[in-house]
């Protein structure tokens, strides 16, 4: 029985030994510089574990509660570079420039703790070049969370964590806006950001920010990009090859999908008409005047976040004692809707049109 056990832990080794090389081979073929840096990382934390003792870092807990706190930090520091960057730059990113030597960066994680030393591929160039972009920075909007966006980046992160993989595209062929789309309905801009190898939030956006060797700094345009509103994020996922990931998403609007569709339909077919394979053509009509009825609100239920200010307006119109006395009628289908304020007054009929769209998802 002892040989046995023996045997097969060998057996185990080998074949996670094998899987780890093969990994790590694929990742020089890929990034060396990136390979060259987990190596060095991987040495100093081992040096600094065995010197202090201490435990390799743990993730935090795999509970809803502990995530919940976890991307409200990340939010946060989203947040405080894009309406606060000149703060930022000086309590997060000056600091950085101390500690360059040439390529390598010795990271506390933020912590001010346990150190690792980071092979980085440009150097301290783009933190220069990030504190001038701050500099240059407007401030804009805070980012809120919303949890079908984070469905969505939870659902990447899985498979990135679970394939190796370390880009935008899917193992299932999906891509960031079909994924968005799988979880509600967007408008305006969506995007997407994925960390690899960082763990604590501050650390985590920060390197998103700096985008050390990433042509246009795709990363730290999403974080500062005025247009987004909203954004999700994942759990911190296991990485087979670099540790952990993060997943991002972010979009101007976002809202869940609603069964106004397939209400209307549900109507059709009682009367005889059966439309289900016209779904994505379907467009549903409602009309209202001094007050509002079950079928506008409905419908203005069934508008994704982004679109609260036509909301307002027309719930605005919609009472008895509103200017002009005006009719409100719109027309509602998957991914836009139009809405119509026709007027009386004097004797003249005038006539207003508000029309916005957003991405849905395919029928």
């Amino acid at each position: 029985m002892g040989a046995g056990a023996s045997s097969a832990q060998q057996v185990v080794q080998e074949a996670s030994d094998t899987q780890a090389l093969e990994a790590l081979t694929a990742l020089y073929l890929q990034d060396a510089s990136r390979a060259a840096m987990l190596v060095e990382s991987a040495k100093s934390a081992a040096l600094e574990q065995k010197e202090s003792g201490a435990a390799p870092e743990a993730t935090p807990e795999a509970s809803k509660r502990d995530w919940d706190a976890f991307r409200a930090e990340l939010c946060a520091e989203h947040n405080l570079a894009r309406a606060k960057p000149l703060e930022y730059a000086e309590t997060r990113v000056r600091p950085m420039l101390a500690r360059f030597d040439d390529k390598r960066y010795r990271d506390d994680g933020g912590t001010n703790t346990t150190a690792r030393v980071l092979l980085t591929q440009e150097g301290a160039a783009p933190v220069e070049d990030l504190l001038q972009a701050l500099a240059a920075h407007e401030p804009c909007g805070a980012l809120t969370l919303e949890a079908g966006l984070s469905g969505a980046a939870q659902r990447h992160a899985a498979d990135l964590g679970y394939s190796g993989g370390m880009d935008h595209g899917g193992t299932d062929g999906s891509t960031v806006q079909t994924r968005i789309e799988a979880y509600g309905e967007w408008w305006g801009s969506c995007g997407e950001n994925i960390s690899l190898g960082f763990s604590g939030a501050r650390n985590i956006v920060l390197w998103l920010l700096v985008d050390d060797g990433v042509p246009g700094r795709g990363h730290r345009k999403n974080i500062l990009d005025a247009k987004f509103n909203v954004m999700g994020c994942s759990e911190l996922r296991e990485h087979v090859k670099l540790r952990q990931c993060i997943v991002f998403d972010y979009a101007t609007g976002f809202g869940p999908k609603k069964n106004v569709i397939a209400v209307a339909l549900q109507a059709e077919a009682r009367a005889g008409n059966d439309r289900s394979g016209e779904t994505s053509n379907l467009s549903i009509s409602a009309e209202a005047q001094g007050e509002m009825n079950a079928n506008v609100s409905a419908i203005l239920d069934s508008l994704p976040h982004g679109l609260e200010q036509l909301k307002e307006e027309i719930t605005t119109l919609l009472v008895p004692d509103a200017p002009g006395h005006p009719k409100v009628i719109i027309d509602y289908k998957p991914g836009s809707v139009e809405a119509k304020y026709i007027t009386v007054a004097d004797g003249k009929r005038s006539t207003r049109t508000r029309k916005a769209t957003w991405a849905t998802e395919s029928q």
